[in-house]
């Protein structure tokens, strides 16, 4: 994987190591505050989500890309499914799904992906957050990058729902 890197136009140091290897896909476009130009404020680390059969959670089946789990909730995929299915999903949330609610899950995603590629630009930008002082926290993802982990999501939701599995989210 590539490491991510800091999109601005004077070379700065790093922003902390609030990025690991697995969140390869994100670059930060700007966490820095124009009243405190030599500083960073330190923005918490994109967070991976994890994927389990359920009553089996030593070993992940998938974990979902940081910057691509930020984007369900920037872009309000988790909200449009709480609010057509009466879940609670959240972030930094454990939950579980059934069958049932794994294949809507895996609709919207298709709907979510076939969104994506209808777009020309090569990258998605969103916020993330907010620095203390109010400032966004954006996030650029490739587009292609973003597609590929949503459809592998997509495939593991669908064949958990096939096998009639349930998934613990660990969002």
């Amino acid at each position: 994987m590539i490491e991510p890197q800091l999109l601005e136009s004077e070379p700065r140091a790093s922003a902390s190591g609030q990025f690991r290897s697995f969140d390869a896909v994100a670059q930060i476009v700007d966490n820095w505050c124009p009243r405190h130009r030599d500083s960073f404020y330190a923005m918490r680390r994109l967070q991976a989500s994890r994927f389990y059969i359920a009553g089996n959670s030593a070993e992940p089946v998938f974990i979902l890309d940081g910057a691509v789990s930020e984007w369900l909730f920037a872009s309000g995929f988790w909200n449009r499914i709480n609010n057509s299915l009466g879940t609670m999903f959240g972030q930094f949330e454990e939950n579980e799904a059934e069958s049932t609610v794994l294949l809507q899950i895996a609709s919207e995603l298709e709907s979510c992906v076939r969104a994506l590629q209808s777009q020309c630009e090569d990258t998605v930008c969103f916020v993330c957050g907010w620095s203390p002082a109010g400032d966004a926290h954006t996030v650029k993802v490739q587009r292609t990058d973003l597609v590929s982990q949503l459809v592998m999501l997509r495939s593991l939701l669908a064949s958990a729902a096939a096998n009639r599995d349930v998934l613990e989210f660990s969002l």
